[in-house]
């Protein structure tokens, strides 16, 4: 038996505008005034519960909308995310002596420096400690930041502000030129358009290096623009915001891409809630299983977030770019195996050096590219599909590079 078809898309007139005050801010308060007032843990499991099947419903009911699709997906993720961070603040954190309340469990190194444990601060200290560990997408600066984070530069506010403004003009070119490539004659959008498969070989390549980078700079600059209103006003400092993405030359395999070189703002709920699944299961750490078995929990939750995307935008499930997150784990399995090969039987590569290095990153880099020509149309078809894209988010009038191939 096949998947359902996902809801169909309703008119803009059918359509409830979306509950942004009761799906996402209320929830916020709700949250940090459990973390304030050490709710327990009956307490905090119940509302976590009661929030999810709310946020499900919002997302998969096909009943709410901005008007359009790619805010659709966009708050469709949100709200996803926010209950997924919940459950991994509220349920899953604990530190190395196992306490489990959140207040017990993290520190920020604020907390360290004034010697002022969480809890005894007061209401307010407290309620705007829980605030900034909830708007933290990687945790930065707190005991339990993410893995991958790049080191931040010390940089003075001035410094900070103008070298994000600076590197936002040089994002804003590349999405400029991935706009203008994907609406150029051969390029479709809507039920009926053309996979990105059907292409010539080097116009796959390129338009899948395309779309990547329109990815990429479009989430750059979203962050650098946060950072610089931030620390204009004086909300952060510099060192808050270190760059959000890794160095592509270390992506020469597929394991370092998303461990590394992608973002890691979904690693702050997925690292606790996978480690709290194979506690569950009782898979015995360090081992062939275990290790595959994170890869698969923690693509399958990227695969749930964005299919609540693709369903709250009103994209057919058979269409989802969910699809192309499960795919993941398979190839890097594969390197894993075949790293395990060339070494003896050792599951980490010995260090190179020199020329080796260079090969070695040379041709990884190659085998990755390849690995997402291969599977990114599982993604884009789906977007193009679905409409997204299909508005320009940099309109034709102030287009630098349209003005340029039109001079």
């Amino acid at each position: 038996m096949g998947l359902p078809e996902g809801p169909a898309n309703p008119s803009l007139d059918a359509a409830e505008p979306f509950p942004f005050f009761q799906a996402l801010l209320i929830p916020q308060l709700l949250a940090i005034l459990l973390i304030t007032q050490r709710a327990p843990r009956l307490l905090r499991l119940a509302f976590n519960a009661v929030y999810t099947t709310y946020g499900v419903h919002v997302c998969f009911s096909g009943r709410y909308t901005m008007g359009n699709v790619l805010a659709d997906y966009s708050l469709g993720l949100a709200v996803t995310m926010q209950y997924l961070t919940f459950w991994a603040h509220l349920w899953c954190l604990e530190d190395s002596n196992g306490r489990k309340h959140v207040l017990d469990a993290v520190r920020h190194e604020d907390d360290t420096f004034e010697k002022i444990r969480p809890a005894e601060r007061g209401l307010i200290g407290r309620v705007l400690w829980a605030y900034a560990l909830l708007q933290s997408s990687r945790s930065v600066g707190w005991s339990c930041q993410v893995k991958g984070v790049p080191d931040t530069p010390e940089q003075s506010k001035s410094k900070f502000i103008a070298t994000s403004l600076l590197r936002c003009l040089k994002y804003y070119v590349i999405l400029d030129a991935g706009i203008w490539y994907t609406h150029q004659p051969g390029f479709t959008f809507g039920p009926n358009a053309t996979s990105i498969t059907a292409f010539p070989f080097l116009k796959r390549c390129i338009t899948v290096w395309f779309q990547g980078a329109c990815g990429y700079a479009t989430i750059n600059m979203q962050y650098l623009l946060l950072g610089v209103v931030c620390v204009a006003l004086g909300v952060s400092e510099p060192k808050r915001w270190p760059k959000l993405f890794g160095r592509v030359r270390d992506a020469y395999t597929v394991r370092r891409f998303w461990g590394n070189s992608w973002h890691q703002m979904l690693r702050r709920f997925i690292g606790p809630l996978t480690t709290s699944l194979m506690s569950f299961l009782s898979i015995p750490h360090g081992t062939r299983l275990s290790s595959n078995a994170t890869l698969l929990i923690a693509f399958g939750i990227s695969s749930f977030l964005h299919l609540s995307g693709d369903v709250a935008a009103h994209i057919p499930w058979k269409q989802a770019t969910a699809i192309f997150f499960p795919v993941q784990p398979l190839a890097i399995m594969a390197e894993d195996l075949v790293i395990e090969w060339f070494n003896g039987g050792r599951n980490k590569p010995n260090r190179l050096t020199g020329k080796n290095l260079v090969v070695v990153k040379l041709l990884g880099g190659i085998w990755v590219f390849m690995w997402f020509v291969l599977t990114i149309p599982l993604f884009v078809d789906a977007q193009m599909k679905g409409r997204i894209g299909e508005d320009r988010a940099i309109p034709k009038e102030w287009s630098l590079v349209q003005r340029l191939m039109s001079a």
